[in-house]
């Protein structure tokens, strides 16, 4: 059995977050790892970045536009089946939000781009 080490990548750094990790699913707001023994973690506002069965390595890529990205799909999802919008329109508003929130978190960190 191929058993993955698991890496996480945020704008900061990248650290080890688990071993021996055999399972990994995408949820509305975190990754759900499961190791050989059973026991589970999630990792918020991450998506899979990477899958190396050769060098038996799963990478994360962690950022806080995710969870909100990740919730506005499952809205659009859900409209499909409900006829009603209503969720994937907030949810957008909730990601629009997130994203000018980091725009501007650069901008004062960065001053106006050229």
């Amino acid at each position: 059995m191929c058993e993955l080490k698991v890496l996480l990548n945020t704008a900061q750094k990248d650290e080890q977050v688990a071993q021996d990790v055999i399972y990994a699913r995408l949820d509305a707001s975190h990754v759900l790892l499961k190791d050989v023994l059973g026991a589970a973690r999630q990792i918020p506002d991450a998506l899979i970045a990477t899958i190396d069965i050769g060098k038996e390595l799963l990478s994360l890529r962690q950022s806080s536009v995710v969870g909100p990205f990740l919730r506005f799909l499952e809205a659009c999802e859900t409209a499909e089946t409900s006829h009603d919008y209503s969720a994937a329109e907030e949810s957008w508003n909730d990601l629009k939000a997130k994203g000018d929130e980091i725009v501007r978190t650069l901008w004062r960190k960065y001053g106006r781009a050229s």
